[in-house]
């Protein structure tokens, strides 16, 4: 059964001072009456999706009252980028080799050609922006493929240069580090591709 998909249209767009399952109602009622001018068809709204915000929720509750043959959905990439963020969390020293590991070569020529002498044919180390769901998985990832090189470019570098050696050296020394960055390449490996796919399939 082949799938199609209907266009996309924006009817609102608004910027909420607070948001709340009260302010997200509102919004979405008021909408509709750009939609409907005389008087809201309320039994042809049939899908409700939003992320799985807690105040989402609440919205979806309240909104399943006044729309009775309305569904709400949770967006499935965003469940999972939450979990990513929850991993984050809970792996503090990857956090610090993680947003520090890129600074050491951000306008450094000369750390940037190290790293390339040591470590030919390996990428500079990413960095994750933490709006793009699933891209510091991916950063976790990367050190945990190339955690020897990137600890020997490391290393031969001089710490007194710069507070950000200083801090990765000493994280690279402690053992744990490595241990955590397995663990997470092993059990949470499929995140950002599920992310990805769902993205490119729009099955959000």
């Amino acid at each position: 059964m082949e799938t199609t998909f209907s266009r996309s249209i924006l009817l609102h767009c608004e910027s909420l001072e607070t948001t709340s399952g009260i302010t997200i109602s509102q919004v979405f009622v008021n909408s509709l009456t750009l939609l409907w001018l005389q008087q809201i068809q309320h039994d042809r709204v049939l899908l409700f999706v939003s992320d799985g915000a807690a105040y989402m929720k609440k919205a979806g509750t309240a909104l399943e009252v006044m729309f009775p043959k309305m569904l709400h959905f949770t967006c499935t990439a965003h469940a999972l980028h939450r979990v990513a963020e929850e991993v984050r969390l809970l792996f503090p020293k990857v956090d610090k080799l993680v947003s520090n590991g890129k600074k050491l070569f951000l306008k450094s020529a000369p750390r940037t050609t190290t790293f390339r002498e040591k470590a030919p044919g390996i990428p500079l180390p990413p960095q994750p922006i933490l709006t793009r769901w699933g891209t510091w998985i991916t950063a976790a990832f990367y050190y945990a493929e190339n955690f020897e090189a990137f600890a020997v470019v490391v290393q031969s570098m001089d710490a007194s240069e710069a507070a950000s050696i200083a801090l990765a050296q000493g994280l690279l020394k402690d053992e744990s580090l490595k241990r955590d960055l397995a663990f997470i390449r092993s059990h949470f490996g499929h995140l950002p591709p599920g992310i990805e796919k769902l993205e490119k399939k729009r099955l959000l």
